[in-house]
């Protein structure tokens, strides 16, 4: 069935209308984006001159901490794992790391010791969906056509 030529003028119309509202709210978001962007900046910025010494102050306080830990540890840690202090627990742990050489991999192939080992395997989409539709049908892959719409808008639109 055949559409009447009024229709689709009031059809267009329509879509015209839409088009306006889409590009005059586009320019409004556009705008309301950059004044949120900006007062944010300035707020980040009071922030960051406040913040930085402090976190300056807590770093150094950190690496300190820890060399007087690792220099003074006999006379520390000498009765225990846990030193209390009114502001605070000082914490010692003893754990073994393991070292693992560069040809693990090929020792623990050479003797089965798959359940170590690790393999990641994954498709490439990208030049999967470039190959032809008989190739795709050997791996059970299928083409589907899908619909897109869009639109452009006229530098007029939103004045």
């Amino acid at each position: 069935m055949k559409k009447k030529s009024s229709d689709i003028a009031a059809i267009k119309a329509e879509a015209e209308m839409l088009l306006k509202v889409i590009a005059v709210c586009m320019e409004s978001t556009q705008q309301i984006e950059a004044e949120h962007q900006a007062a944010v900046e300035r707020i980040a910025a009071g922030f960051a001159a406040r913040l930085a010494p402090v976190s300056r102050t807590l770093e150094d306080a950190r690496k300190d901490l820890l060399a007087l830990l690792r220099t003074e540890k006999r006379s520390l840690f000498g009765d225990g794992d846990v030193v209390k202090l009114k502001n605070g627990s000082l914490l010692r742990q003893l754990f073994g790391r393991v070292q693992i050489p560069r040809d693990a991999i090929v020792k623990c192939e050479e003797l089965d010791f798959t359940e170590v080992i690790r393999i990641a395997k994954s498709l490439d989409r990208a030049a999967v969906e470039k190959w032809p539709d008989e190739r795709l049908l050997l791996i059970g892959a299928t083409r589907k056509m899908k619909e897109e719409f869009s639109y452009n808008l006229t530098k007029e639109a939103a004045k």
